[in-house]
């Protein structure tokens, strides 16, 4: 069975992917075997083809090179026929294996052997007394060396060595012999005999002799082909399987080869592919459940929008039609219609503000006018702008700050903030009840605490105040809430000042509340 897709779904499309089945008709094991295998059957062949075609060739040039060498040996100590050079003849005959002679000419159609390395060869010596009447004993060349010399002796006169195959007369098809012949001297040559007997049945013998060692060499090449073989694909098998894994979206099997070679370094590569696809599978995710925050954010964005219209326009509505249709039959009733108007009218204008405001301090062309102010002093103005609603609605006020804190940021902006989140805990403290602004240093920055004193915040809202609309419809009373959105352009000018905000519960023996909380960097002094 198929293993279980991964897929991921971005922005309403979703990918999936599944690692496809591979099928090989042939492994790369075997094509490597047959490869090697038809490389020693290729071989071997030619081997045969060559020792088949050029071995006689090969072993007559050999000889021509070794007969020459023994010639020049022999011509530099030769002057004449005697027992000495008779010695050297026999000498070379054991070590070379060929048969050495010297002839004379006696005459342009006659040649006799004067001096032979075969055994038992008596070198001419001058006639005793008693034999002056005698002639010197006749030892003549075989006829086929005979023929060849006689035809060949103008050029061994001019001093040409002669080297030939001689076939032998009474022998049969395929025997002959190496013939070398030398001038010596003037009356003298050398020549020099070497006898090849059944060179082709030598052949083919080498031939059948080749032919074995190749079938023992093919058989042993497809063993150690196949091993080896199988250990050089062995990694590929596993990077192919990996990339099998990655093709799924699987990117938890890594490479662990060390062959130190190219195989290595493929299963390196793959392993980097492997991490940075991971990697950016998982910014993916990440960036997906992002936009789909974002969807749904946007969504309750423009229902809260919807809803915060809806009601003021309606009640304007309303009241408008009832002062046109005269339904407000007393002056006292004709100005608390329109008090209504006027107060729901001021509402959707406020909230018109914040919704352009919120799109304006999101934007990239929004720019904060950075400027060094008394935070303190700012503090006091907007409390004591806030006073007759703090005593109005009997909300007992404690500052804990000190004299002076002079901070670089932007001073309207800041003032947004804190009146913001004032306000919110203005709108959330009962009568009778405590709310304290806090100032204190922290991490190279400033932090205020505004506190107000009350039930806690469910735990479960905390992280989604700061979002548009929710604080009216999730979080809070309905009937205390405002447009929804100070909290979150609270957090759009934080964010702009590159410091950090946040809400948390309060609930100690002595106080239950809520805290809002804003640090600000850029501190630049403080004066207690």
């Amino acid at each position: 069975m198929d293993k279980e897709l991964r897929q991921l779904e971005v922005g309403g499309i979703i990918i999936k992917a599944k690692g496809p089945k591979i099928k090989h008709s042939q492994s790369i094991a075997t094509k490597l075997s047959l490869s090697i295998v038809a490389i020693i059957i290729t071989i071997v062949v030619l081997i045969l083809i060559a020792n088949s075609l050029f071995l006689g060739d090969y072993y007559a040039s050999k000889n021509k090179t070794i007969f020459y060498q023994e010639y020049e040996e022999i011509q530099s100590v030769f002057e004449i026929p005697n027992q000495d050079i008779l010695e050297i003849l026999r000498e070379k005959d054991k070590t070379t294996g060929s048969l050495f002679y010297i002839i004379e000419k006696s005459d342009p159609f006659f040649f006799r052997i004067v001096l032979s390395s075969i055994p038992n060869f008596l070198a001419i010596e001058p006639p005793s007394p008693n034999q002056r009447f005698m002639e010197p004993p006749l030892v003549e060349l075989p006829g086929e060396q005979f023929e060849f010399i006689k035809d060949n002796i103008d050029s061994i006169d001019s001093g040409e060595p002669l080297f030939a195959r001689v076939h032998r007369q009474m022998s049969g098809d395929n025997e002959f012999d190496l013939v070398f012949a030398s001038k010596l001297d003037s009356n003298y040559y050398l020549v020099i005999v070497r006898p090849v007997e059944q060179l082709d049945e030598l052949t083919s013998i080498t031939n059948q002799f080749l032919l074995i060692i190749g079938l023992l060499s093919i058989l042993l090449s497809i063993v150690i082909s196949r091993i080896s073989a199988s250990s050089i694909v062995k990694p590929i098998k596993e990077i192919t399987k990996i990339s099998g894994y990655i093709a799924n979206l699987d990117f938890t099997h890594k490479y662990n080869g060390h062959s130190h070679d190219e195989i290595e370094t493929l299963g390196n590569s793959i392993n980097k592919i492997s991490s940075q696809l991971d990697s950016y599978m998982k910014e993916l995710e990440d960036a997906n459940k992002k936009l789909k925050i974002e969807m749904a954010l946007q969504k309750r964005f423009f229902a809260g929008v919807s809803h915060e219209f809806k009601t003021p326009i309606g009640l304007i509505r309303g009241y408008s039609e009832s002062l046109e249709l005269g339904l407000a039959k007393s002056p006292e009733e004709i100005a608390e219609f329109s008090h209504i108007i006027l107060d729901e009218t001021d509402r959707l204008n406020h909230f018109v503000s914040d919704i352009l405001f919120l799109v304006k301090s999101e934007s990239t062309e929004f720019v904060l006018n950075f400027k060094t102010f008394d935070l303190i002093n700012l503090l006091e103005n907007i409390v004591e702008k806030n006073s007759n609603i703090i005593s109005n609605k009997h909300i007992i006020l404690l500052k804990k700050l000190p004299q002076s804190v002079s901070i670089h940021a932007d001073e309207i902006r800041i003032s947004q903030i804190i009146e913001n989140l004032l306000n919110n805990a203005i709108r959330h403290t009962k009568p009778n009840k405590k709310i304290i602004l806090k100032v204190f240093l922290e991490n190279n920055g400033v932090n205020i605490d505004i506190i107000n004193e009350g039930k806690n915040i469910e735990s479960k809202h905390l992280k989604n105040l700061f979002e548009p609309f929710y604080s009216a419809f999730e979080s809070r009373d309905k009937t205390n809430s405002g447009t929804g959105l100070g909290l979150s352009i609270v957090r759009n000018l934080v964010d702009k000042h590159k410091g950090k905000c946040g809400i948390e519960n309060i609930n100690t023996p002595n106080f239950e509340g809520v805290k809002a909380f804003v640090w600000l960097p850029f501190l630049e002094n403080m004066d207690n």
